[in-house]
């Protein structure tokens, strides 16, 4: 029989084909199709498994965007209210300070008759004014000088030992040194600008002990009203 009838015979018994293709073939070889098959299922899972993991991934990265975001609107909204409150806090502080401020001017001959001061009045904003333009005119204070003392908080026209005085006062509700030193600078332009004594003086709710110490050193009434507390 040659080759081609071993051929057409083979066509023609699918029993005969399988024996020679179990002589023809290996093991590994018959059970490779198989192998395949199992791979190209495992791939399709990997391929399934792995879209499934990238829109995981997708999902978070859009849920940690969206989290980013309402984080920073958050400290934007947090920033706000601080600011809010800060402002708030210092239209309390500023009213607080202009109360205390109108409470002296009304109450400071009743303090200051304590420290031998009598006949004590307001001095008027415009009755400064004019002193202190008069002494830039007669070249005694300079502009600046003549500005910074027309800042101080409060006044006075008042009388000690048969002495015209003015007393100029900073006020507080937590008096500092600094509050010390700059009625204190002012008090001494004052002095330039006229021939009566100037004394200073610092008012406040609180005075820390530094201030109490510069207020002695350097010869600065300070005064805590009990009626502030």
């Amino acid at each position: 029989m040659n080759t081609l009838e071993i051929i057409e015979e083979m066509h023609a018994n699918p029993a005969l084909t399988e024996m020679m293709r179990a002589v023809l073939l290996t093991e590994e070889l018959l059970g490779l199709p198989g192998k395949v098959a199992e791979l190209t299922q495992a791939q399709v899972k990997t391929e399934a498994r792995l879209a499934e993991l990238t829109k995981t991934v997708l999902d978070l990265s859009k849920t940690v965007s969206e989290l980013s975001k309402t984080v920073s609107e958050l400290v934007q909204a947090q920033q706000s209210t601080e600011t809010t409150v800060q402002a708030l806090l210092n239209d309390v502080s500023r009213l607080k300070e202009s109360d205390f401020e109108n409470r002296w001017l009304k109450d400071a001959p009743s303090y200051l008759g304590h420290l031998g001061f009598r006949r004590t009045k307001v001095l008027e904003r415009s009755e400064l004014v004019d002193i202190l333009d008069d002494a830039l005119d007669q070249g005694l204070l300079n502009q600046a000088e003549r500005d910074d003392t027309l800042l101080v908080d409060c006044a006075h026209l008042s009388m000690k030992d048969k002495e015209r005085i003015i007393i100029l006062t900073e006020v507080s509700s937590r008096a500092h040194k600094d509050d010390a030193e700059r009625v204190l600078r002012r008090a001494n332009s004052l002095g330039k600008a006229q021939p009566g004594k100037v004394v200073a003086c610092v008012a406040g709710a609180e005075i820390d002990s530094e201030t109490t110490a510069f207020c002695s050193e350097h010869d600065i009434f300070y005064i805590q009203p009990s009626t502030w507390r």
